[in-house]
C-alpha cells in the first residue's frame, strides 16, 4: 500500500465511523423507548414511581450516550489527525528547497503585493494585483508561502467586493488552484486536498442534524448540549466517568422497589 493509499484508508475509516453514527444511535434510541415502555406497562409501579424511573433511565442513558459519543469522536479525530500528519509529510517531502536568495526576494515581493492590495482604490484592482502575482509563482516552495497566508491576503479584497464577493472568491480560489497544479507534484496536490478536508471536517459538527434533534427529544437538554463536546461533560462530572457494567446497579434495584411505593 502506497503512502497516499494509507492516508485515504485512514480518512475512509473516519468517514465510516461518522456515517455509521445514525444507525448506531437508532439502535440506542430503540433500546431507550423499549425500556420506557416496559416501565409504563408495569402495573407494580405507581404513576409517580414510573415518572421517577423514566427520569432515572434518561439520566443513565445520557451518560451512556456521552461515553459512546466521546469514544466515537476520539477514534474519528485520531484517524483524521493521523491522515493529516501523513499528508503533510508528503507535501513537505515533495517540495524541493527554494534557493535562499530567491526565497528572500519572493517574500519581499509578497509583502509589497500585500501592501499594494491594501492601498489599491477598488476591490477589482486589488484582485487584479493578486492574480498577476499568483501568475508569476513558479516553484512549489513559493506556492506554500502563499498558501499559508492566502485567506489573510484575500480578506481585504472580499471585504470591499460587495455584491461581487462570491464571484471574486471563486475567481481567486481558481487562480490559487491553478497555481498549485502548475507548481506541485500531483501527489502533493492530492495530499493538500486531504489536509484541507481533514481541517474542515474536524472543525464541523460530528452528528447529523437528525440525530441532534432526536437526542434532544429523547434524552433531553444535557445530552444535546454536550453531544459534540462530551469530554467537557466528563471533566465537569468526573464521578460519572466509570466503566460500563452489564449488570443492574444496586441503585437501580432500590429505585425499582421504591417506585412501587410512591
Amino acid at each position: 500500500m502506497s503512502k497516499i493509499e494509507k492516508i485515504k484508508s485512514l480518512v475512509g475509516k473516519a468517514q465510516e465511523l461518522q456515517q455509521d453514527t445514525t444507525r448506531m444511535y437508532r439502535l440506542f434510541q430503540e433500546d431507550i423507548i423499549q425500556k420506557q415502555s416496559q416501565i409504563k406497562l408495569n402495573d407494580e409501579y405507581t404513576e409517580k414511581g414510573k415518572q421517577k424511573l423514566i427520569e432515572s433511565l434518561k439520566a443513565r442513558k445520557t451518560v451512556e450516550f456521552l461515553k459512546s459519543a466521546r469514544h466515537l469522536q476520539t477514534e474519528f479525530k485520531k484517524n483524521l489527525t493521523a491522515a493529516k500528519k501523513e499528508a503533510e509529510s508528503i507535501v513537505y517531502g515533495k517540495i524541493p528547497q527554494v534557493d535562499p536568495d530567491k526565497m528572500e526576494r519572493f517574500k519581499n515581493r509578497f509583502n509589497e503585493v500585500k501592501t499594494e492590495i491594501l492601498l489599491a482604490s477598488s476591490a477589482r484592482r486589488k484582485k487584479d494585483i493578486l492574480e498577476e502575482f499568483l501568475g508569476n509563482v513558479d516553484e512549489p516552495g513559493l506556492a506554500v508561502v502563499v498558501k499559508n497566508e492566502f485567506d489573510e491576503v484575500i480578506k481585504p479584497i472580499l471585504d470591499e467586493a460587495g455584491t461581487d464577493g462570491m464571484k471574486f472568491r471563486n475567481d481567486l480560489n481558481r487562480a490559487f488552484e491553478d497555481l498549485k497544479v502548475r507548481s506541485m507534484d500531483p501527489e502533493a496536490i492530492e495530499a493538500i486536498q486531504i489536509i484541507e478536508y481533514t481541517d474542515a471536517v474536524m472543525n464541523s459538527r460530528y452528528f447529523s442534524p437528525m440525530v441532534e434533534q432526536n437526542v434532544q427529544q429523547v434524552l433531553g437538554r444535557t445530552a444535546h448540549m454536550y453531544m459534540e463536546r462530551p469530554d467537557e461533560y466528563f471533566e465537569q462530572n468526573p464521578e460519572e466517568d466509570t466503566p460500563e457494567s452489564p449488570f443492574r446497579s444496586i441503585q437501580e434495584i432500590e429505585e425499582e422497589e421504591e417506585a412501587k411505593k410512591l
